[in-house]
């Protein structure tokens, strides 16, 4: 078997020396079950079906030939023995003890005539504890690849037994293998190369002056330009020698850190890092007066994307370790990390991978001429964050208690932090060169500390502004008009009648009747000053209070269940979404239960949570329907008028609006990948009156939900449906489990299992200037942009639709 091999897999190759070791690896901690007597790794290599079988990519090696291109070969006399050792440690082994063992092995080339990995199974260690160190070269597969490997034999069964190893995946069942073979074959197969770089390089220069204007501070920006980082001890040559040191977190704990400050959890990760440096170098007084940078690996991957080989970009982030303050520090690491890797999210991978190239062969050629240590370095420090199972995994009945990373070092990088997760635990892995950062373990418990640094800072935030809110007197509202009238309310009480009343004496019916109505005109004049008063002088807008966390987290597992099974949702283009207000846009489906605006939402929320508020909209039909309105409300589902999407925008919250409404909902099933926006261009306008960018979401498979036979236009203009209902449309429809009829309601039909695909796509600007809005010309341009977006992007999503419903 020969596998090619990718520009990035060799430039790894290509950058590695006896000092530059070019290798990454995982260190897996497990704890056996209670009463384990036997021994566990020979139990474990006794169970596989073949243990001294390899399969691809780890029977594989460098093919030696000269006359080819550097590419992959099997090793026709692979031997087991060298590629997977016994280890243990003098009883009872010390986690320290076993970070010096994994340091001492990391720091061992790989042999370049055999499969590039080994794999170590350690005992001795304390409390029940084995360990197993697996390393492989960069060459072989990126960090995402190199975890999914190394998870491979492992279970969410404390019962199941492993039969493949580490060092025996099995094929993806849906890959194939394309060979071009002949020398037409090879000649087509450069130039569709040649070519693609061809049309890449418009976008590639713009990427280059992009990053030459922001070295030059000749444009504002929030992230480092690459060669701009401020010297530390940190960015110096290397030895071969490595030191490691681990941490570990509870991921709940930093999720919650991240929702109280509105960021994600891999820029707290970011957070954490950047106090953690900065204590350190405060500490040893060589803290820069410039921020750190970060190197950041983002993943080129799709979701489904399995295999080998290294499909990852680089993004430089600010640390901020120029700000003392920890909350304004993660702000500013926030508009860093959300600026470079947007930045990397709007480039073709094509792009993207060239400016790596790009990158790293500036960066090699440094080392090269011994200029590591002299000149300003790409970034400090590489922080990576590559996400596991959110799960409890077991090996053996053995259960994986730790999950750390030990990455790769180079010149000028001297100290990398590598995190990954697992179950309700963040695992970080801090590998660093002795010679220049001799104490990484202090650098890993600032970590803990860094984070319980976020945590009071947080808590005394939240006090102040209670304090605040406590301190705050409510001033009147109710107008002089409203106090009058209780004024006069009050007077025309007959006094006489309602003292009798109280010392308990008999009154006349007409007497009675004066004074009900007097106290009654008290009790209207009453509750006008209570309504003004509570409203603010605001009339109340239900939907905007929502949606309520309870109630969606009470529903999650059903929402999730429908989305990530039923529906099998997939969607992309988050990067896209600005941290301001936005009014999305986009053609929804499916009749009124229209499926695809409901996951567009509530991935939102999963995405997001409570730091970036979505409202749906939805028809005053649906709104007004007993029962469904009010669960749509306390969803946070508002009638979509310009009164309550902007308040929404006056909030802070986003907003999501169909134009189409039910002609865009009810479009023949023929029309399903159609574009229908109703020629309706109000919501131009409104975004351009509240200053607001518009996000066009384009989505595909929600009309496959329900099969609409006709729009019925004729039928709803002989019922006067627009003017009862609001509806140019009375649709025909085939249903489960009515079959053909007119569809007029809500339930009256079943949703099919289709699969739903939707993305994000590139925010659009609006001319803010008021004259604008009276442009006819302006507006229609901007419909028709709008329009040609959303059609270019569903377009997209339904060419990669194989079956009809299905998807």
């Amino acid at each position: 078997m020969k596998k090619s091999m990718s520009a990035v897999d060799w430039a790894f190759l290509q950058t590695e020396s006896p000092s530059r070791l070019a290798h990454v690896a995982g260190l897996l901690l497990f704890k056996l079950p209670k009463g384990y007597r036997k021994n566990f790794f020979r139990e474990f290599m006794q169970g596989l079906d073949d243990w001294a079988l390899a399969t691809p990519p780890f029977n594989l090696k460098l093919d030696a030939s000269r006359l080819k291109l550097p590419g992959w070969v099997e090793d026709e006399k692979f031997d087991i023995d060298y590629h997977v050792r016994l280890a243990a440690l003098p009883k009872p082994g010390s986690l320290g003890q076993l970070m010096a063992l994994v340091a001492r092995i990391h720091s061992q080339q790989l042999d370049r005539s055999r499969p590039l990995w080994q794999c170590y199974l350690i005992e001795g260690l304390k409390d029940r504890h084995v360990a197993m160190y697996f390393k492989f070269h960069h060459a072989m597969a990126d960090g995402m690849a190199g975890l999914e490997y190394l998870l491979g034999p492992l279970s969410t069964s404390a019962r199941k037994i492993a039969r493949h190893a580490i060092w025996q995946p099995t094929p993806d069942k849906g890959a194939t293998v394309a060979a071009s073979t002949g020398l037409l074959g090879r000649l087509g197969k450069t130039s569709a190369s040649m070519l693609a770089q061809v049309r890449t390089l418009p976008e590639l220069s713009a990427a280059i002056a992009g990053a030459g204007l922001d070295a030059l501070n000749v444009r504002e920006h929030d992230s480092p330009a690459p060669f701009t980082a401020p010297k530390t001890p940190m960015n110096r040559t290397i030895t071969a020698q490595r030191r490691l040191a681990v941490q570990k977190l509870s991921l709940s704990r930093i999720k919650a850190i991240g929702k109280a400050t509105h960021v994600t959890v891999n820029e707290v990760v970011l957070g954490l890092c950047s106090s953690a440096l900065k204590r350190y170098l405060e500490e040893k007084e060589q803290l820069p007066g410039e921020s750190l940078a970060a190197w950041v690996p983002v993943s080129l991957r799709d979701e489904a994307e399995k295999g080998g080989g290294n499909k990852v970009a680089v993004a430089i982030c600010s640390l901020a370790t120029n700000i003392d303050d920890p909350q304004e520090r993660l702000k500013k690491i926030r508009r860093s990390a959300r600026a470079s890797i947007g930045q990397i999210r709007g480039q073709s991978r094509q792009t993207t991978g060239n400016v790596t190239l790009l990158l790293g062969g500036l960066m090699l050629l440094t080392q090269e001429l011994g200029l590591a240590g002299r000149v300003a370095q790409p970034a400090n420090v590489v922080v990576s964050n590559v996400r596991g199972s959110s799960r409890p995994l077991y090996l053996n009945g053995a259960r994986l208690v730790g999950q750390f990373p030990v990455s790769m070092l180079s010149d000028g990088q001297a100290l990398n932090i590598t995190v990954t997760s697992h179950d309700d635990s963040l695992d970080f892995g801090l590998l660093s060169c002795p010679d220049a950062v001799p104490e990484v373990n202090l650098i890993a418990s600032y970590l803990g500390d860094a984070a319980d640094e976020l945590e009071a800072a947080i808590k005394k935030a939240d006090k102040a502004a209670t304090q605040a809110k406590t301190r705050k007197k409510p001033t009147p509202t109710a107008g002089a008009n409203n106090l009058n009238g209780v004024v006069t309310a009050l007077e025309g009480v007959p006094a006489e009648a309602l003292g009798k009343v109280v010392a308990g004496e008999q009154l006349s019916k007409k007497a009675t009747a004066e004074l009900r109505r007097s106290l009654e005109r008290l009790d209207a004049a009453t509750e006008a000053v209570r309504d003004k008063d509570s409203t603010d002088g605001a009339p109340k807008r239900e939907g905007l209070d929502g949606p309520d966390p309870a109630l969606l987290k009470a529903q999650a597992p059903i929402w999730n269940v429908l989305m990530d099974r039923y529906f099998r949702l997939e969607i992309d283009g988050w990067e896209h979404i600005p941290d301001d207000p936005s009014l999305v846009i986009g053609v929804h489906s499916g009749g009124p239960l229209t499926m695809d605006a409901w996951t567009v939402a509530l991935a939102w929320w999963r995405h997001f949570g409570e730091a970036n508020i979505l409202h749906g909209t939805a028809h005053d039909v649906l709104m007004n329907s007993p029962g469904l309105g009010r669960y749509f409300r306390r969803l946070g589902v508002i009638s979509p008028s310009k009164e309550n999407i902007a308040a929404a925008f006056a909030k802070g919250d986003s907003v999501i609006l169909w134009p189409g409404g039910e002609v865009d909902a009810f479009r023949s099933w023929t029309k399903r990948d159609k574009v229908v926006l109703g020629g309706r261009r109000g919501f131009i306008r409104l975004a351009m009156r509240e200053g607001v960018p518009i996000i066009p979401v384009a989505t595909v498979g929600g009309h496959d939900t329900l099969f609409v036979l006709s729009e019925g236009r004729g039928i709803a203009r002989a019922l006067g449906l627009k003017k009862r209902l609001r509806s140019e449309v009375a649709p025909i429809t085939f249903s489960i489990p009515f079959g053909v009829s007119l569809h007029l309601t809500p339930f009256q039909h079943i949703p099919l299992p289709a699969k739903i695909r939707t993305s994000f796509l590139a925010p659009i600007e609006l001319d803010n200037d008021p004259e604008r809005l009276n442009d006819q010309k302006y507006v229609d341009k901007k419909y028709a942009e709008i329009e040609n977006a959303l059609q270019e992007g569903m377009n997209k999503l339904a060419k990669r639709r194989k079956f009809p419903v299905l998807g």
